[in-house]
């Protein structure tokens, strides 16, 4: 069936055309995720968010060199303003990606200490919570406070 839209525009709709734009779809597998300790996690984690904000930093300071030339050959106020969000955007980046690196060297100690007492008595956890419950009435709570006391 001739869409008459394509028709009238001259544009062919051929198949092969609307596979090539269809959006690519990646399949994980379970084969693919592997357990890690926390120490590892940690530093996948940190590499992964890195990697996203130095892409992020990578097209923002594309962007600002972009809007820079505009910005120059136009000389509007909006796209002063646009440029003037952009560099803040992309200070905002250079922040965060301080902020990820303490945290992981905080995190890391954090773990490392938990490793450390571990390591020394392997068989003690490191937090104990003693949750004790009396069942009975308050005149026998009493009475076994008054019998602790004595």
């Amino acid at each position: 069936m001739v869409n008459p839209i394509t028709q009238t525009l001259g544009i062919t709709d051929s198949d092969e055309e609307q596979q090539n734009s269809l959006p690519v779809v990646y399949n994980t597998t379970s084969e693919e995720r592997v357990s890690f300790t926390d120490a590892e996690q940690l530093q996948v984690d940190a590499d992964y968010g890195r990697d996203g904000l130095y892409d992020a930093l990578a097209k923002s300071q594309q962007l600002v060199s972009d809007l820079t030339t505009y910005t120059l050959q136009t000389q509007t106020p909006k796209s002063y303003e646009t440029l003037n969000t952009a560099i803040k955007t992309m200070a905002e980046i250079s922040m965060s990606l301080v902020e990820l690196n303490q945290r992981k060297v905080k995190v890391a100690k954090d773990i490392q200490s938990v490793d450390a007492a571990n390591k020394a008595d392997p068989l003690s956890p490191t937090n104990i919570t003693n949750n004790n419950l009396f069942v009975g009435s308050t005149a026998e709570f009493q009475d076994f406070l008054d019998n602790l006391r004595r």
